[in-house]
């Protein structure tokens, strides 16, 4: 192990020495290295301890330097463990669920620590010879979004494996798989359609955008389903903040794109509501591909020039409406926020967010639509389906 230490000079920095910002001063790189001889470990070729850990305290508890020939080398401040940086040795992968670019997804089992329960769970393994900076960099940058997010529609983060290779991005398991795979293979009732997949999505998305987050690949494959419940997932292209500006042209799903980002690559909440429009297409055509029969140069050139998909026939008039003329405005800020997408499925549905959904003071009763609660009022009498539709007299079984 090596210990890297900034040694502060009392000279002022020439071109091309390090320099410390808070004092300007020019400051030097040295390295302590920390062996390993017997299974006991030093520093000074003297001194030997049981564990690094031994090691460090020793050296702070007693204020000797670790570098002889600098006085003032001693360790200070402790870094602990954070409760998402886990151990290989916790992790034990079992059965493979797929395979992507970015490598290989397993499920397995985790041992938390310091209780030693076990819980199944989803490992995300990259490929070892495949991993570039930029991967790295990616995955990382995955792993430090979702271990702020706790939502129920929001795919769980346990934590992360780094200390050595295979790297590994830990998550709570999802045995329903791909919600656009769920689609495809049952028919769907439109009450289970409206309010636990349109709803869901929604109220996953406010709560991302709350907190200061930017999907980016907002799809129905990127979305998993069980137990009725959509978690939104794959988070290796979200961004924090409220706009991102892609510098380098990669390849992204054109598809789900609005019109700003296929012009100028630039990304927003206001974005990702564009591709929520798309999603509900897919959830309303059991989970066909948007833009069917088009290539992605053609998709381009009639979205640029005002085309817009017609949703299915059966989608509830509602929130047909609400795709078609809001969420896939050209002009983004005519676009309605997620927050004001979720406030019109709860007053058109009567469905309250889960809990850990952040919410906003609720909407008084008088304020509400000569629509509010209609699904309240259905599960009493049992005769009329969400936003005025002719029963669908489809089950949930296999198509």
């Amino acid at each position: 192990m090596i210990i890297s230490v900034a040694i502060g000079l009392d000279s002022n920095p020439t071109p091309g020495q390090l320099m410390d910002k808070v004092t300007g001063k020019a400051i030097m790189i040295k390295h302590v290295v920390i062996s390993c001889f017997q299974n006991k470990f030093l520093c000074d070729g003297k001194t030997q301890f049981d564990s690094i850990v031994e090691l460090l305290n020793y050296y702070n508890e007693n204020k000797i330097s670790m570098m002889p020939t600098f006085p003032n080398v001693v360790p200070q401040n402790a870094i602990l463990r954070q409760p998402w940086e886990l151990r290989h040795s916790d992790v034990e992968k079992e059965k493979k669920l797929g395979e992507g670019a970015f490598g290989e997804v397993y499920k397995g089992t985790l041992i938390l620590q310091p209780t030693k329960r076990s819980v199944d769970v989803a490992i995300k393994l990259a490929k070892t010879g495949e991993m570039t900076k930029e991967k790295i960099k990616e995955m990382m940058n995955e792993a430090r979004l979702m271990r702020n997010y706790d939502h129920p529609n929001v795919v769980k983060l346990y934590g992360v494996c780094v200390e050595h290779e295979p790297l590994m991005i830990v998550m709570e398991l999802i045995n329903g798989g791909g919600l656009d795979a769920y689609l495809k293979k049952f028919l769907t009732p439109m009450e289970e359609k409206v309010e636990n997949m349109v709803c869901g999505v929604a109220w996953g998305l406010d709560y991302l955008h709350h907190k200061n987050c930017i999907h980016r690949d907002i799809a129905a494959r990127n979305c998993l389903y069980a137990n009725h419940t959509v978690k939104i997932s794959d988070f290796g292209l979200s961004r924090e903040g409220t706009v991102y500006q892609m510098k380098v042209v990669r390849r992204v799903p054109i598809k789900w794109l609005a019109p700003e980002t296929i012009q100028t690559l630039c990304y927003s909440q206001k974005t990702d509501v564009w591709s929520f429009g798309i999603l509900v297409f897919e959830i309303f055509s059991n989970g066909d591909d948007p833009y069917s029969g088009m290539t992605n140069s053609e998709v381009k050139e009639k979205v640029l020039t005002g085309y817009r998909m017609e949703l299915p026939p059966d989608t509830p008039p509602e929130i047909a409406r609400l795709v078609a003329s809001e969420c896939w405005s050209v002009k983004p800020e005519l676009r309605p926020t997620m927050r004001q997408i979720v406030k019109t499925l709860e007053i058109a549905t009567g469905k309250a967010a889960p809990p850990g959904s952040w919410s906003v003071p609720k909407v008084s009763n008088k304020a509400q639509s000569p629509g509010a609660g209609i699904l309240s009022k259905q599960r009493k009498k049992k005769k009329r389906n969400p936003f005025h539709l002719k029963p669908n007299m489809s089950t949930n079984g296999e198509k």
